[in-house]
């Protein structure tokens, strides 16, 4: 479960299934985009080609909700592309984000669409 301790309380889970998946640190260097004015943690899953995938979100009592009426924003980008997001009050402390919409230029329309996994090529090692 990623955890930032920049923002205590919340907690994010990917799930595969229902069930959430094993989660593996990165390497020290961290995320290559992260900047010190927006903190991030980056873990790695194993994905399951072709799988249907769940983002969980979690606030719990160690988030501070501060002033009356406040309330928290989540989104989620996968491989740059923004997906839902999520909004959480001091009543609603947990949602789970498994669809994106976008807009289909050939159709004209707003298409609804389970998050999946890509099949992933590794390619060929040699030995040298």
């Amino acid at each position: 479960m990623a955890i930032l301790d920049e923002v205590p309380g919340l907690k994010v889970t990917v799930q595969i299934a229902g069930q959430d998946c094993t989660e593996y640190d990165a390497d020290e260097d961290g995320h290559p985009n992260s900047n010190e004015s927006c903190p991030s943690i980056t873990k790695y899953i194993e994905c399951i080609d072709d799988a249907e995938f769940a983002i969980k979100i979690q606030i719990n009592d160690q988030y501070i909700w501060g002033y009356k009426n406040h309330s928290l924003h989540v989104s989620a980008c996968i491989d740059g592309q923004a997906v839902l997001g999520a909004l959480f009050s001091s009543r609603y402390r947990e949602s789970i984000i498994d669809h994106h919409q976008y807009f289909c230029q050939e159709t004209k329309q707003w298409v609804d669409s389970k998050l999946k996994f890509s099949p992933v090529d590794i390619g060929t090692v040699e030995d040298l």
